[in-house]
């Protein structure tokens, strides 16, 4: 075979090499930025479940007591570590504190000396900023899929994904919908809804 050809061929394969190498270190790049993103959430979720058990810790005596409030309480955060969660298990806590979170606005809103207390105050900020926090972190994950998926969907990246074997992770749903329709009807008795009930004395 001609000189020229075995160098035409060598440079061919080259250029095929250089390709996979780039391709493949996009994948990656692709791939960790997800991870980093569900790092961010799973942060976002730990720093969420501290400041619930702070709020819990401040709860009036009376409303702490209640089975009801603190099985409420304790779905917020499962006994498994959030990182070794999968993406739908992380989803649940999330909304398991929403609905923890909800148990502690009403509370607060049924006990006006419970609002008044300082250290709730600034734990409810606490709570708003984090939340922030959270929707960022979910917003940053859907974006880092996304790319992801771009990548390992789209010619010829695709033919790498499949020969190194990259897989992706479903993306957050947001829950926006399930807060607003969050059933706190059986929160009533627990936030003084019931008239006989003896309200706690005032927080200091």
């Amino acid at each position: 075979m001609d000189l020229g050809i075995w160098i035409v061929l060598l440079l061919l394969l080259l250029l095929v090499v250089i390709a996979v190498v780039v391709l493949y270190n996009a994948l990656v790049r692709a791939r960790n930025a997800m991870r980093q993103a569900r790092h961010g959430i799973e942060v976002a979720l730990t720093q969420r479940h501290d400041l619930l058990t702070k709020q819990m810790q401040v709860v009036p005596a009376a409303v702490q007591a209640e089975t009801a409030f603190q099985e409420r309480v304790l779905e917020m955060r499962r006994a498994q570590p959030v990182e070794q969660m999968s993406v739908p298990q992380l989803e649940e806590a999330d909304r398991a504190m929403d609905r923890a979170q909800s148990a502690v606005n009403v509370t607060a809103e049924a006990y006006p000396e419970f609002r008044a207390n300082a250290s709730f105050v600034e734990l409810q900020k606490s709570a708003a900023y984090t939340e922030e926090q959270l929707s960022a972190a979910r917003r940053s994950y859907n974006a880092a899929v996304a790319r992801l998926d771009d990548r390992r969907e789209m010619f010829p990246s695709n033919l790498v994904a499949a020969v190194f074997g990259f897989g992706t992770e479903p993306m957050f749903r947001a829950s926006e919908t399930e807060r607003a329709d969050v059933d706190l009807s059986g929160l009533a008795d627990l936030t003084g809804g019931d008239a006989g009930r003896a309200r706690p004395a005032s927080l200091s």
